[in-house]
């Protein structure tokens, strides 16, 4: 039994019993943590207006045989813009569902972790766009999940992709294809093949070889967010086999 300082960010909160809470923290020391919080939603509790939704701080954690409660927090930075917002709240809530089903152990947290800290600082500043800056970091996450698709060159033929000839994704293999074998895997055997455009492609390129601290550097068009946003949606359902679509709702009312 021991008190543990951990520095980590608020990405679930699950209200138990009629005052207490389980939290789960993203840390880079740590990975994923499950935190007992006992009386945290009491209206006397002093712990209350320190563990909202993507709280960044050191918390005070006191472990018995693997299990942890919560003593205290020290917040370093709220997020409060991010969390007022509620379409901003909306992108870090889908990236924080991702990080909770692909982040297994400790050492996927030391990319995962400083990844989620920077997106929730862009998303804050308000500088860019909060889509084409949660599809970023869904690719990266993906990517350092184990499904990051083949972009060397056409699957079927090895081709390199060029910006003035059509190219193709195959969303089943994850792969690029070239035009002339894109059209005969739809013709023979295969559907989910669709065309993405060489800025898309690019893009992609760069987010698998870009570091964390680069990974926002990249700018996007509006033309450009809209196909990205299509192309991670149908990618991640594919290969995981479960939707990550916060956005939804806001796309019905024109967003």
């Amino acid at each position: 039994m021991a008190h543990v300082k951990v520095r980590g960010i608020l990405l679930r909160l699950v209200k138990v019993k009629d005052s207490d809470a389980y939290l789960t923290l993203l840390t880079g020391e740590l990975g994923l943590v499950e935190v007992y919080a006992k009386r945290l939603r009491t209206r006397t509790s002093k712990l209350w207006p320190k563990c909202q939704l993507f709280s960044f701080g050191d918390f005070i954690l006191f472990e018995n045989k693997g299990r942890y409660s919560l003593d205290d927090v020290d917040v370093v930075y709220a997020f409060q813009t991010l969390r007022e917002d509620l379409f901003t709240l909306t992108a870090a809530s889908q990236i924080a569902e991702m990080l909770i089903d692909q982040t297994h152990e400790p050492d996927e947290a030391e990319l995962f972790y400083p990844l989620f800290i920077r997106y929730c600082y862009a998303v804050d500043q308000g500088k860019k766009d909060p889509l084409w800056l949660t599809y970023l970091s869904q690719m990266k996450i993906i990517d350092e999940a184990g499904y990051q698709p083949r972009l060397i060159g056409c699957a079927a033929c090895g081709k390199s992709p060029s910006p003035v000839e059509p190219l193709y994704f195959d969303y089943n293999y994850g792969s690029i294809l070239c035009d002339r074998d894109a059209k005969k895997g739809q013709e023979h055997y295969r559907s989910d093949i669709g065309p993405i455009s060489y800025d898309l492609y690019r893009v992609l390129s760069y987010v698998e070889q870009s570091p964390v601290d680069k990974l926002f550097v990249v700018e996007g068009k509006d033309d450009l967010i809209a196909e990205f946003g299509f192309f991670i949606r149908h990618y991640l359902e594919v290969r995981l086999d479960k939707s990550y679509d916060k956005f939804e709702t806001f796309r019905d009312f024109g967003f």
